[in-house]
This record gives C-alpha cells, sequence and structure tokens, in this order.
C-alpha cells in the first residue's frame, strides 16, 4: 500500500492513507499479541505500527478530502491519540475476543 502511494491519485492516496492507519490501528488493538509474538521473529514491532497509524492519520487530516468530508478532526483526534485508542482496542480484544487456536470448547456427550 505504501508503495502504491507514489503513483496515486491525491484521492488514491486519501483513501490509502486512512486505509494504512485503519490497518495499523486493527493490527496493533485487536490482534495486538499476534503482532508482539512476529515482532520476536523479526516482524514489525507495535511501535512501528503506531508510528505508521499515527504519521498516515495525521497525514489524512490535512488532506482536502477529509476537509470536504468534515472528517479532518476524527483523523486528527486519531493521530494524536493513536496510542490510547490502540490501548483500549487491545482492552477490548483482551477482554471480549477469544482468537486463540488453542481454546476450543469441550464437548461433554
Amino acid at each position: 500500500m505504501l508503495i502504491a502511494l507514489t503513483r496515486a491519485t491525491p484521492e488514491q492516496a486519501f483513501l490509502l492513507r486512512a486505509h494504512v492507519g485503519n490497518y495499523s490501528l486493527f493490527i496493533s488493538g485487536i490482534f495486538h499479541e499476534n503482532a508482539q509474538r512476529r515482532s520476536l521473529r523479526g516482524g514489525p514491532d507495535i511501535e512501528f505500527y503506531e508510528q505508521v497509524g499515527r504519521t498516515n492519520y495525521q497525514l489524512v487530516a490535512s488532506h482536502a478530502v477529509a476537509r470536504r468530508c468534515e472528517l479532518d478532526d476524527v483523523f486528527e483526534g486519531l493521530a494524536d491519540r493513536f496510542r490510547d485508542v490502540r490501548l483500549a482496542l487491545n482492552q477490548l480484544s483482551d477482554q471480549l475476543l477469544n482468537l486463540d487456536d488453542d481454546a476450543r470448547p469441550s464437548l461433554s456427550l
């Protein structure tokens, strides 16, 4: 996605950057344990996702499309509070989602 930005129109750049911010927030928020495990094997760490997400949200917030759609404040808030939103998603994921493949309900016959 980041490579596609080199040839993107301004409108495409807006959509791509918003998607990169959303993707970074989703991966580091909902799938934070998976991201941490992968970072131990050389994958990007949580700080990488935070920086990429925050940077792309900042760029999207200043984009003309965001202003026209009155979303500049939303994206600016996400950029400014990316870590807080990520931590809230971490908590949500830990408390409400069971994405562990090893945790299978036992069947009583």
